[in-house]
């Protein structure tokens, strides 16, 4: 089995300040660490995949806000494919909450694909909580309602949005926190 040793990678075992590697990263070089990861993921489908990869491993440990932005721009001007994307918007959950709000936040809208934005809001719960307590601040509360309220929005999303309007999403992670071994993770 051939390993890939990405700059990233290189960067992470020989810098202790992972925060200076994300300097060096530029969205030629982010797609292409994503696209490694796609090559070293087996099974897409399984959402806990992705934290086998070594070379996820090591972008979600040198996220930054600027890696973020960079990935945020390129779903946001589809120069990833779905998979991709779907990828991407894993790597993003590792942020802090209000981070991730405010970084994401321009996704939020129903120019997102739906399965992207399903992720965004609500990731497999190994990965953090997404949008679960977006219920609790007014601005985030409204906006995912006006999606909810949107006729374009599908029933998927609407089970989503629903359960983070409502609360349930928060307690469902907040669970999860306490008893992983409940949840099949």
């Amino acid at each position: 089995m051939k390993t890939h040793i990405s700059i990233l990678m290189l960067c992470l075992i020989y810098s202790s300040n992972p925060a200076q590697c994300s300097e060096l990263m530029d969205t030629n070089l982010i797609k292409s660490e994503i696209l490694s990861v796609q090559k070293e993921v087996v099974d897409l489908t399984n959402p806990v995949e992705p934290l086998n990869s070594k070379t996820f491993l090591a972008i979600r440990k040198a996220m930054s806000e600027a890696i973020a932005g960079q990935i945020i721009e390129m779903v946001r001007q589809e120069d990833l494919t779905n998979t991709q994307a779907e990828i991407g918007v894993l790597l993003l959950s590792k942020l802090p909450e209000e981070t991730y709000f405010r970084i994401t936040e321009q996704l939020i809208t129903t120019n997102t694909e739906e399965g992207i934005l399903d992720l965004l809001l609500m990731p497999p719960l190994p990965y953090g909580p997404g949008y679960a307590n977006a219920y609790k601040n007014d601005k985030y509360k409204n906006r995912l309602a006006e999606i909810r309220d949107n006729t374009k929005c599908g029933q998927e999303l609407k089970a989503t949005l629903d359960l983070i309007l409502s609360g349930k999403a928060s307690h469902i992670y907040a669970d999860y926190l306490k008893h992983p071994d409940q949840y099949g993770y």
